[in-house]
């Protein structure tokens, strides 16, 4: 194999970074998306968090959700319907950014966004002109099976109830040099449920992501 072959095989794929977790939060609304209370919580992007310790409230528990201020004091947990959980109570929750790997995925692809052609021909030219328009970072394509409890799957779901917010994303290939890491943002366009399969086979899904920047 050549040194600058690239081998697809032990690939991995995240979503979200680490950062500080948002603790003692005082209130979480039953709402469609639930609304978390943390005086000066700090949070100032939208970020991908993990809920834990909550009590009464104790089926928002494990759930990953997209953290966005509304301001200095309370944060939107799209994503998370808490409507029929059970009051919150107590002090004792939080928000932990986190980064999530996908697990079960079997295969991606990637396309451009190339810029198209646009013509400037008018009736003084000789010849056709042209220009190239302006071009994008594309989207990417992420084959898997589906696996309910995976939390990068439900990041990628997280991600879909939260239209236009770009969140951190990494990728990692191998060669036979090392392995390669690049980084990007994106926003899952689609995650699609519950997927498809048949007799004698594994349930699989397909998740489609616009990038929001090129790969780097």
């Amino acid at each position: 194999m050549s040194a600058q072959a690239y081998s697809a095989q032990g690939s991995t794929f995240s979503l979200g970074a680490t950062g500080t977790a948002i603790t003692a939060i005082t209130a979480i609304t039953q709402a469609n998306p639930a609304v978390a209370t943390k005086t000066a919580h700090g949070l100032v992007a939208p970020a991908l968090v993990r809920i834990t310790g909550a009590t009464g409230m104790t089926q928002i528990n494990g759930l990953i959700a997209v953290a966005r201020p509304i301001d200095a004091n309370t944060i939107e947990l799209s994503g998370i319907n808490s409507t029929a959980f059970t009051a919150y109570s107590g002090t004792s929750g939080q928000a932990a950014p986190a980064v999530f790997k996908l697990n079960g995925w079997k295969s991606w692809s990637a396309s451009g966004a190339p810029g198209q052609i646009l013509d400037t021909t008018d009736l003084d030219d000789p010849v056709k002109t042209q220009l190239t328009g302006l071009a994008g970072p594309g989207t990417m394509t992420l084959n898997m099976q589906r696996l309910s409890a995976d939390e990068g799957q439900r990041a990628l779901i997280a991600s879909k109830r939260t239209p236009g917010v770009n969140l951190p994303l990494t990728l990692t290939s191998k060669t036979t040099a090392g392995v390669v890491t690049y980084t990007t943002t994106g926003a899952c366009a689609d995650f699609v449920i519950p997927g498809s399969g048949g007799v004698d086979q594994i349930v699989e899904t397909t998740a489609t992501i616009n990038l929001g920047a090129d790969w780097v």
